[in-house]
């Protein structure tokens, strides 16, 4: 298993100079074609890719090349003696100690650290090619690159090759896909026959599909419809004494007699109203001022009485005659 690439300090991935040891059995990979992949290659960097440089100025020995395992087995490549070169009879960079890959994983190899010169031309036009002892395994013609561009097959192990300006050293080079989270797709209802039923008799099913034993629970059965019993319908003579009883007015009770109640309620209301208006009538009449002829003829008639009281009582002539 390989360690997975760290951001540099210039922004983009590195991988360590020394190969990371992989889990898992390692077995020595047949000398064939294709076996491995060359994948992606930098031949002029201008930035730190060997992880193990971060923090130095110098990145002369930070080319690389990247290996893809389209396999189902891990690979040792050390010791089956792998390497890299620029053609027949030219130098040879061996793999360093140690030197495996995952299956369906990736290595990389910094060439020119194990190189007392560099090992890529300075042109950038060459063959590189790869070898697991004198067999030539896999190879690319490489153009010249500008600064901190590689070469990648697309897809990785593809036939196809492109010039991309993002490098992904030690990592695949399509990037992954988002994938949609999956829905809950409801399960359509069914109608189950008899013969089902009575298979299923006894469990209860669940919403996540367990089952639950409901065997010692009491079990009803749906009689058939044709044993079913039907009410029986009424004879016509208590059909019509019904419809006559519900059509009936109740005892007691004679619509004729409704007008002639609300013609005398009506006049007992319009009797109680006149005599409340005549007395409120009556009221402020005595209230009002009395009849100027009236008051005029009352104070004469008082004058006169008091001037009869205080004149002198006169004897008649009985009253003289007697005397005399």
């Amino acid at each position: 298993m390989t360690i997975s690439s760290v951001s540099s300090a210039t922004g983009h991935g590195c991988a360590p100079a020394t190969p990371p040891p992989v889990a898992g059995t390692l077995v020595q990979p047949e000398a064939t074609a294709h076996v491995v992949f060359i994948n992606e290659v930098l031949t002029n960097p201008g930035s730190i890719w060997n992880c193990s440089e971060e923090g130095t100025k110098s990145a002369s020995n930070d080319a690389w090349v990247e290996l893809y395992n389209p396999q189902n087995q891990a690979f040792d490549l050390y010791t089956v003696h792998s390497s890299f070169d620029t053609g027949p009879n030219t130098t040879r960079a061996y793999f360093p100690a140690g030197a495996a890959i995952p299956a369906h994983g990736f290595l990389v190899i910094f060439p020119t650290a194990s190189l007392p010169e560099p090992f890529f031309p300075a042109d950038g036009s060459f063959t590189l090619r790869l070898l697991i002892g004198d067999t030539l395994v896999d190879q690319v013609t490489l153009i010249p690159l500008v600064s901190d561009t590689s070469y990648s097959r697309m897809p990785d192990g593809g036939s196809t090759w492109v010039v991309t300006d993002t490098p992904t050293i030690d990592a695949s080079n399509v990037p992954p896909t988002p994938t949609s989270k999956p829905t809950r797709t409801p399960k359509p209802f069914s109608v189950k026959t008899d013969s089902q039923k009575s298979s299923t008799q006894g469990k209860a099913g669940t919403l996540d599909g367990a089952t639950t034993d409901i065997s010692n629970q009491p079990v009803g059965t749906q009689p058939t419809w044709n044993s079913l019993s039907v009410p029986t319908p009424m004879s016509s003579a208590s059909e019509t004494t019904q419809s006559n009883t519900s059509n009936s007015a109740p005892p007691g009770t004679n619509t004729g007699d409704l007008p002639r109640k609300v013609l005398l309620t009506s006049l007992a209301a319009a009797s109680l109203l006149a005599l409340l208006w005549g007395s409120r009538f009556f009221t402020r009449a005595k209230k009002l001022p009395e009849n100027p002829t009236e008051a005029a003829l009352n104070q004469g008639n008082d004058e006169f009485s008091e001037e009869t009281a205080n004149m002198p009582i006169m004897p008649d002539d009985h009253s003289l005659t007697d005397r005399k």
